[in-house]
């Protein structure tokens, strides 16, 4: 295994009119925030943190400014504990059953599920599902019912098997539910949704993930999502199943005066299809500052620090900041293509606080699709 700083030119991506530049290859296709019907059915919103709809007080708490005095727009130099990636949640939550993972325990809905070119064989338990879709809970037949969709399991009987699914950056791909959203406004949005109403500055998520079958070409990013769904919010992370030597874990990095223009950084490369890799994602903000920093822990070994290519995007193109509340799961092949068979997941997890007040701020959220109903 080769851990390396990999750098990938990246062209503009000329979003802002609904052009997309493709979804195989190095090219990232519409990474960019969902400005409304340009995917051909993601969310018909108007770029919601681009024109001001449901805006938020952007101001920072209170309380926040008192603990931290630093000036707002030179962040910390290293805000990272190892504690943060250490730190993850336990109690994982939900009632799970085999057949697809959209609106289960939470989940969102997905869009174009559907009509996939192979099917799951195993009996779907979810009512109105179909055999041919491109996601689904998986098991080990450890209970011997018969119902499941073999599949490859981190720990306990069941995992996810993601094959394909809408290429979407807003609404209609597989979101976990909210947590208490973590960033800049996090006290407002939090306020605006019935939750504490507190700051919070460090957003966290982890998974653990494997590939069906070698170099298929699969890839899928793994990023935070806001919390009405219909947009990416901070970061872009994205797992390459795409070469000869492994999958490779990389990051979008944007280029500072350069719009959606960016850079693909490999952290991870060198990782074999058929064993389950560790990835863990740790968001700082600082309080007043417009852009996310972000640490990634793949098996054990630290990236370097880099900005949030969403939160950088969002600057220069003068949108406001959102903040980070879920997990997105956004496939970036193209659906319906049977050659790509996907990724495993299993031990979804997410949580966020303030670094100051850890236990007392802390919210989380994770899933090992274990829980039975009933059980």
């Amino acid at each position: 295994m080769k851990f390396c700083l990999q750098v990938f030119a990246f062209a503009a991506l000329g979003l802002l009119n609904g052009c997309s530049c493709g979804s195989d290859g190095n090219s990232l296709g519409s990474v960019g925030m969902d400005g409304g019907d340009r995917e051909g059915g993601a969310d018909g919103g108007d770029m919601d943190s681009a024109v001001g709809s449901g805006d938020v007080d952007v101001g920072e708490d209170a309380d926040a400014q008192d603990a931290d005095a630093q000036d707002a727009d030179a962040g910390p130099v290293d805000p990272f504990d190892s504690a943060d990636f250490d730190d993850e949640p336990t109690a994982c939550s939900g009632e799970w059953v085999y057949g697809t993972l959209g609106g289960q325990a939470g989940w969102t809905a997905v869009t174009n599920d559907y009509a996939q070119p192979d099917s799951f064989l195993g009996t779907t338990q979810v009512l109105g599902d179909e055999p041919a879709r491109g996601l689904s809970v998986v098991g080990t037949f450890a209970g011997g019912d018969g119902l499941e969709e073999a599949g490859q399991v981190f720990a306990g009987s069941r995992a996810v098997w993601f094959k394909r699914g809408y290429d979407s950056p807003g609404s209609g791909t597989p979101q976990s539910p909210n947590i208490e959203p973590a960033g800049l406004g996090s006290d407002a949005d939090s306020t605006a949704t019935g939750g504490d109403g507190a700051y919070r500055d460090t957003f966290r998520y982890s998974l653990r993930i494997r590939a069906h079958q070698n170099n298929d070409g699969s890839r899928l990013a793994i990023v935070t999502g806001k919390i009405d769904g219909n947009d990416n919010a901070s970061n872009y992370l994205e797992v390459a199943n795409d070469g000869a030597g492994g999958m490779r874990v990389r990051v979008l990095v944007q280029t500072p005066g350069g719009g959606w223009d960016g850079t693909y950084t490999d952290i991870a490369d060198g990782l074999a299809y058929d064993t389950w890799h560790e990835i863990v994602a740790v968001m700082k903000h600082h309080p007043g500052a417009v852009v996310d920093l972000w640490q990634y822990r793949v098996d054990g070994v630290l990236s370097d620090i880099t900005d949030g290519y969403y939160s950088v995007a969002r600057d220069e193109f003068s949108f406001d900041y959102e903040s980070s509340s879920r997990m997105k799961l956004r496939p970036r092949h193209a659906n319906y293509d049977g050659s790509k068979l996907g990724f495993y997941l299993d031990n979804l997890a997410v949580s966020s606080w303030r670094a100051d007040a850890r236990v007392a701020t802390k919210s989380e959220y994770c899933a090992n699709f274990e829980g039975e109903p009933g059980g």
